[in-house]
């Protein structure tokens, strides 16, 4: 079976890439492994206190809380993407494992197939 990661790297509610990318991951999931990365403005996906603002669409991050459910068991970021947004552990809606740089670039070769929304 292939290895999926799938980098998020859009804010939640810049354009629609946020909410493509969580559809993809998890319908993803129900063929194949499944890890996902969100890079830079992607961690305000899966922030507590979301606001949709005049975008007038639903906020994505309660619904990255179903991952667990559809086998998605590996989510990872950057400490600097984290630290560089003013974001901890605390302020998000699911647990993520927080990389330095070298441990990402490494995370990311263990993978078959890399795909980015």
């Amino acid at each position: 079976m292939k290895n999926f990661l799938f980098v998020q790297a859009a804010s939640p509610h810049s354009s629609m890439l946020a909410k493509e990318g969580l559809d993809a991951i998890l319908m993803g999931s129900a063929f194949c492994s499944v890890s996902v990365m969100l890079k830079g403005d992607a961690l305000f996906q899966i922030h507590k206190n979301q606001h949709a603002g005049l975008t007038q669409t639903k906020p994505v991050a309660n619904s990255f809380k179903a991952l667990k459910e559809y086998g998605v068991e590996n989510v990872y970021c950057s400490e600097k993407d984290l630290s560089d947004r003013g974001l901890s552990q605390d302020d998000l809606v699911i647990g993520v494992t927080s990389l330095d740089t070298a441990e990402c670039k490494s995370i990311m070769s263990q993978f078959d197939i890399i795909v980015g929304f």
